[in-house]
């Protein structure tokens, strides 16, 4: 969730009275405002600073909001607008929309109104910002892979001595952190030692008896999992076509069953629209298997963002693939900011876990197997799943990307 305070507005408006009743109504609800007198003033600003919203008149001297548009569409990343007008200019009003304006706000301008327009137009640069740096981090990966590839044949042997070296350690952390297989041996040894012998067999404390069968269930629930990875990866998937609409409608109802969760520390996942270019398309998919890997993604991203923030999906076409992006600031003050391109591929490991810490808050297994599951299952979809940083220009901070690649196919 963007917070107002962090961000600043542009407003271009020559008439001093009209800027200044646009500088208070947006300073009163927390927004930084910049005023520009017209296009060229504006140009200038944009040339030194990003700006997610402009609000323009049309109607301006030395260079009017019409050309400033022209100008501003053309830019690499480019900010959403919202053009300031009068009820006679409505049909120019449709003719700049066509350009690419976001919405327009009649003078005299209602605040309520103008805020509105402006709370959707920064969650609209947000998203579309987004997008834009995952294009330009996915042409920057696909080189990196390469490079990978390269430089893992060289060093195999000893990346293999400190993987398995990692793997021990995180199968420890696994299975003595938290609930589950280490508390169960905990209690037993406390059984063995407490436990008082009758004629009939023994007596068992009632508070330990409730400790052994919650934690059996969760030693239940990880054995399970351990069984679900084997299914995926021994067993047949049955795929079926489904349109990127349906896709997206799914999502809407996975992410409305994650609400609680969610919840739990004031998150907020926002879904983007599918857009348009899916027309006689498909993903060959299996439902249940996507949405347990949808799940177990978004689940992450909960757990290891920081409280009151947003964690963003995408959805985006590619020439032959469907990208789907689920993105979180990553948590501060931790050892390792995020995923960091060391540990890109490593995450995928079983038992491999970056942050070692068991959150109970989520009721999850925490055993290190999560994104294992998730690249099994994309690969039984002749898909593809990584993990890594973005940078993103919006928060002026670093996201977690996790995104997953499935391949389209002719709609049938």
């Amino acid at each position: 969730r963007m917070k107002a305070e962090a961000v600043e507005i542009l407003v271009v408006e020559d008439v001093p009275e009209i800027a200044s009743i646009f500088e208070a109504a947006l300073q009163q609800a927390g927004y930084k405002v910049r005023l520009a007198r017209n296009g060229r003033e504006a140009q200038e600003a944009l040339r030194q600073h990003f700006y997610p919203v402009v609000i323009t008149d049309l109607m301006m001297p030395e260079m009017d909001g019409q050309a400033l548009i022209d100008w501003m569409v053309r830019a690499e990343i480019r900010p959403q607008i919202i053009v300031i007008t009068s009820v006679d200019e409505i049909d120019t009003v449709v003719e700049v929309i066509r350009k690419g304006v976001l919405d327009y706000v009649v003078k005299p301008v209602h605040t309520d109104d103008l805020l509105l327009k402006v709370e959707r137009a920064l969650e609209r640069s947000r998203l579309l910002t987004l997008e834009q740096t995952v294009e330009e981090e996915r042409r920057i990966r696909l080189q990196r892979q390469l490079e990978w590839t390269l430089w893992k044949q060289n060093i195999q042997q000893r990346a293999q001595d400190n993987l398995n070296r990692n793997l021990f350690n995180s199968l420890r952390t696994n299975f003595s952190q938290g609930a589950g297989f280490g508390v169960l041996l905990s209690l037993l040894s406390v059984v063995t030692q407490t436990a008082v012998e009758t004629k009939d067999g023994y007596l068992i404390d009632e508070e330990t008896m409730e400790l052994l069968k919650e934690n059996t269930e969760y030693a239940g629930r990880s054995l399970r999992q351990f069984q679900e990875i084997d299914s995926v990866i021994s067993g047949s998937t049955e795929l079926h076509c489904h349109t990127i609409q349906q896709i997206h409608s799914m999502m809407v109802d996975w992410i409305a069953e994650m609400e609680s969760l969610a919840g739990l520390r004031g998150h907020t996942v926002v879904l983007s629209d599918p857009g348009t270019g899916f027309d006689g398309v498909c993903v060959e998919i299996n439902a249940e298997q996507i949405k347990n890997a949808i799940v177990e993604v978004l689940t992450n991203a909960l757990k290891f963002s920081p409280a009151e923030t947003d964690v963003l999906v995408l959805l985006k076409k590619g020439r032959d693939k469907l990208f789907l992006s689920v993105m979180n600031q990553p948590l501060e003050k931790t050892e390792v900011v995020g995923i960091p391109p060391e540990y890109e591929n490593l995450v995928f490991e079983p038992f491999f876990r970056i942050n070692r810490t068991v959150q109970e808050m989520y009721d999850t297994l925490d055993s290190g197997l999560g994104l294992t599951l998730v690249q099994k299952i994309v690969n039984n979809h002749n898909g593809s799943v990584s993990l890594f940083n973005i940078n993103d220009h919006v928060d002026e901070g670093i996201r977690v990307n996790a995104e997953i690649q499935l391949p389209l196919s002719p709609l049938r």
